[in-house]
């Protein structure tokens, strides 16, 4: 299954987040994290609006983390964002786009 099917069965419930390997697997089920872009923050649904891909917008549970803002690179599975990525991957992620 490709990230791209995966996004698509996401859903927003918090009870779903797993946690993550050094490898950024999922203890629990073993499946992947992704990293999607944040497009938009509804704070008072504590969710917000993310880039997938190119054609793939998601929403997904921000609850887990503290100030997200458009632009965020996020790490999410199974509808909920994780972890916030860092500066590193974050510059890592722009040169492979």
């Amino acid at each position: 299954m490709s990230e791209h099917d995966h996004a698509h069965r996401v859903s927003v419930r918090p009870e779903e987040s797993c946690v993550l390997d050094e490898e950024r697997h999922c203890l629990t089920c073993s499946d992947e994290a992704i990293k999607v872009r944040v497009v938009a923050v509804k704070p008072e649904a504590g969710t917000a609006t993310v880039a997938v891909d190119l054609l793939n917008i998601e929403e997904v549970d921000i609850s887990l983390l503290e100030r997200v803002r458009p632009g965020d690179l996020l790490l999410v599975h199974a509808g909920v964002a994780l972890e916030r990525c860092s500066a590193e991957e974050e510059r890592e992620e722009a040169h492979h786009a």
